[in-house]
């Protein structure tokens, strides 16, 4: 189901992402609990107020989740804890 822009970009910015300066696009990089900057980031569409299903798909794979758990992520049913945890490996 799409999602609203503001709305996810506000979820991706409450579990630690914070959007990368001086770049042509909108991407964000995610800094741990700890607030050490990590490998994983993602980028949203520069068009249109509604990111489809197939953009946050490549955002859920850009952020090492499956599309089901980047949803609980953005739906704040999985913490930023619990984030770090399904990701270690990738942090």
């Amino acid at each position: 189901m799409p999602k609203n822009k503001k709305d996810l970009v506000y979820c991706l910015q409450k579990k630690g992402f914070i959007e990368a300066d001086n770049t042509h696009h909108k991407y964000y990089v995610y800094h741990t609990i700890d607030g050490k900057k990590s490998k994983i980031r993602t980028y949203t569409s520069h068009s249109g107020k509604e990111i489809s299903d197939s953009i946050l798909s490549q955002m859920a794979k850009q952020c090492k989740l499956t599309n089901k758990k980047f949803s609980e992520f953005l739906e704040c049913s999985l913490s930023q804890q619990e984030f770090e945890d399904e990701v270690k490996e990738h942090i």
